[in-house]
């Protein structure tokens, strides 16, 4: 098939033919070096005709093993579910179609039955379909798909009231099956009513969602929300017209992830448009994916992460849908024909929350600030998000950020350490403040000593190391019109990190950070070391999921042995009258050194320094803990 590459040693060709043709074809067999799937696209499933797309499914679904029945859940807050689809029947979980008003129906009969729930769950259960599709062995379901029905064409509901619809569905979702444990996905926002980061009456019920202050019995909760999408209208204006094109509400939430898209679908495989020149260049910015560019710099860095949405190809400076620039799923219209594609900020999203079902699944003790940072800790920029800019710049970092969040996870690094790349987690909780008098006083704050292997750090000397940290906490929101101004009078309690200095000691470390222990006349010392994070204290403590990398030398990390982690302002303070000042906060803190000497085992020596077995399958959770003395009371 097609025209063969001759290569000085090699041909490389494309052929059709069965197992049994190719087995019986000594010939072949004798000059083969390699053989490989060929890569494909979406739109050879979507051109199939109905029966042949059939034939694919069915065969799938005839070696598709359905997850064990204590696996965690993916519930998504959409549109409804088309449960009869062969794909999707095997792996909805029992008691799990749900609606926001049980007349509505759990079905799925969006826009006249295109279904953008049932689309959704396609991506949720497998991720793109184009690999269950051709996979050779059987394909092992991980997770369950649950569908909290919230939005339905023939009943509209008022703006206002999206807070209680989705706290209704959740409500009905958990009761049916209290035990199973699940991420929430939601694709369902509305633009233009963000007002450039501001929290919103639908945002903070989702804040309020996640954390569960108030509930019986209090089971925080990990939710995503698609960013929102722009409709690509100007092909000459992409990637500046992304910068104006806000996130949607209430993807401005605190506590949710955030997620935009970004994509390397770059290429259309059908010679009829193969020389249409695509919009976005391979690891970009998705030309649908909406930013934070335009906001106020006291609301959080949105999205948080990114991941594929598709891409569009330009022609009369439009942009244009193709199938090989989206993502191959279910179809709603099982009439019609059971497969199609999807894109945008909507496919992204529940692709991000079957990444945390399958940490979840992973790690079943991790709370969900925990999966939810260990997704985000994951996350790295790629060449075509980078794109030439200047990373020793925080400008250029901060508005980076605002575009493509953190990067794109990846769910090897967020469930396997290595051996010259070691991440430790922390799961903690303290009371960060107290009533003394009148006054409501700081009170606490955490230490944790880390075990960095001090003989193999001196032993790499000036090579450079990087340290990277994520600090994954949930506020309990408090809007209201004046108070949705201040971010510390929105936020419950604001929690920061901080990382002990070069040849600082402990106790000019603990001066520096808590202002009990510093003597009479304490002068702050001068310097820093902001030019050797890459997003530096004033950026990077925005919202309630903070990160950050510190790239120097081994031997000056070696004496970096601590972090401290503390509480700043928040209403729990400055509402005394609310008498929240005795409340708790938890937390979970990731941090992970990799050394750029790939010989140099810092994981046994990290093992062998907390008395830990070196298991032979490498696992992320080293569990830090706080030190051994009780956490001392700060005074501010």
């Amino acid at each position: 098939m097609g025209r063969a590459l001759d290569l000085p040693e090699t041909t490389i060709r494309l052929i059709q033919a069965t197992r049994e043709q190719i087995e019986g074809s000594v010939e072949l067999l004798d000059c083969l070096s390699e053989l490989r799937a060929p890569a494909v696209g979406a739109a050879e499933f979507d051109d199939m005709h109905p029966v042949e797309q059939s034939e694919y499914v069915q065969a799938t679904v005839a070696t598709l093993l359905s997850p064990p029945s204590d696996s965690p859940a993916v519930c998504l807050l959409d549109t409804g579910l088309n449960h009869a689809h062969p794909l999707l029947t095997p792996v909805i979980a029992p008691n799990g179609l749900h609606a926001y008003l049980p007349a509505w129906g759990t079905d799925d009969r969006h826009e006249q039955g295109k279904g953008h729930g049932t689309q959704m769950a396609g991506l949720a259960a497998y991720g793109d379909l184009t690999a269950a599709l051709l996979a050779t062995n059987a394909v092992h379901a991980t997770h369950w798909l649950e569908s909290g029905k919230i939005l339905n064409d023939a009943n509209p509901q008022l703006e206002d009231q999206w807070g209680n619809i989705s706290r209704d569905t959740i409500a009905a979702v958990e009761q049916a099956a209290p035990e199973r444990r699940r991420v929430f996905t939601q694709q369902i926002t509305a633009k233009d009513s963000c007002f450039a980061g501001r929290p919103t009456s639908w945002s903070s019920a989702t804040d309020l969602l996640c954390s569960a202050r108030g509930e019986d019995p209090e089971r925080p909760r990990l939710i995503f929300v698609s960013a929102g999408n722009y409709p690509c209208e100007h092909a000459d204006r992409y990637p500046e017209i992304n910068r104006d094109w806000s996130v949607h509400d209430p993807a401005q939430a605190w506590n949710v992830v955030t997620v935009g898209a970004c994509t390397a679908k770059d290429h259309i495989r059908s010679t009829a448009f193969s020389h249409k020149e695509v919009c976005a260049s391979r690891g970009a910015l998705s030309p649908m994916s909406a930013t934070s560019a335009a906001w106020s710099a006291e609301w959080p860095l949105k999205p948080d992460i990114v991941f594929e949405g598709g891409n569009r190809f330009k022609e009369n400076n439009q942009l244009w849908k193709h199938p090989d620039l989206e993502l191959l799923t279910t179809n709603a219209s099982l009439g019609q024909s059971l497969l199609t594609t999807a894109d945008g900020t909507s496919a992204a999203s529940v692709q991000a929350a079957r990444l945390a079902a399958l940490i979840q699944k992973e790690y079943p003790e991790a709370w969900p600030e925990t999966v939810r940072g260990l997704l985000l800790h994951s996350a790295e920029w790629t060449d075509g998000m980078i794109d030439g800019s200047d990373l020793t710049r925080k400008s250029a970092v901060n508005d980076l950020l605002r575009h493509c969040g953190h990067g794109q996870p990846d769910l090897l690094r967020s469930l396997r350490t290595a051996r010259s790349a070691v991440t430790l987690v922390v799961q903690d909780e303290f009371q960060p403040f107290r009533k003394e008098g009148s006054d409501i006083k700081t009170n606490m704050m955490r230490f944790h000593t880390l075990p960095w292997p001090k003989s193999a750090l001196e032993a790499l000397g000036a090579a450079t190391v990087e340290l990277r940290i994520t600090l994954s906490y949930y506020i309990e929101p408090n809007p209201g019109t004046r108070l949705t101004n201040d971010r510390y009078r929105y936020g419950s309690c604001h929690l920061r990190f901080d990382l002990q200095r070069p040849h600082e000691t402990n106790q000019t470390f603990r001066e520096r950070i808590n202002y009990a222990d510093r003597p009479k006349g304490y002068v702050s010392p001068r310097g820093g070391d902001s030019d050797e994070w890459l997003i530096g204290s004033d950026n990077r403590h925005r919202g309630s999921l903070h990160q950050d990398t510190w790239k120097g030398s081994a031997a000056d990390l070696g004496s970096k042995a601590r972090i401290a982690v503390y509480p700043v302002s928040g209403w729990w303070r400055l509402r005394p009258h609310l008498k929240r000042y005795e409340d708790t906060v938890r937390y979970a803190l990731i941090v992970s050194l990799r050394s750029p000497e790939q010989a140099v085992d810092l994981y046994t020596s990290i093992a062998v320094e907390l008395g830990i077995a070196s298991p032979t399958e490498l696992s992320v959770p080293i569990i830090l803990s706080t030190e051994s003395d009780a956490p001392e009371d700060v005074r501010s």
